[in-house]
């Protein structure tokens, strides 16, 4: 499976790529094409940890408590 989530995230990223060169005229850079595919591969692979714990009951996540407030009329 690893070898899936990292061709399709450097497919996804030379897509994105050609993308902004296509239409905002946008310069290739190789090197950053590839550092964002690395880091979306991370990203995945941890997010996939967590909810693999949380699917089987492991450690869950800390819940902050958030209130909504108003925002300053005006």
């Amino acid at each position: 499976m690893d070898i899936i989530v990292n061709v399709l995230a450097l497919c996804y990223e030379i897509w994105c790529t050609r993308n902004n060169e296509c239409f905002d005229g946008a310069e290739i850079d190789v090197a950053a094409t590839v550092q964002k595919a690395q880091r979306s591969i991370v990203n995945f692979n941890n997010a996939s940890i967590v909810l693999l714990e949380m699917l089987n009951g492991g450690p869950n996540l800390p819940i902050y408590d958030v209130h909504w407030t108003p925002p300053i009329s005006g």
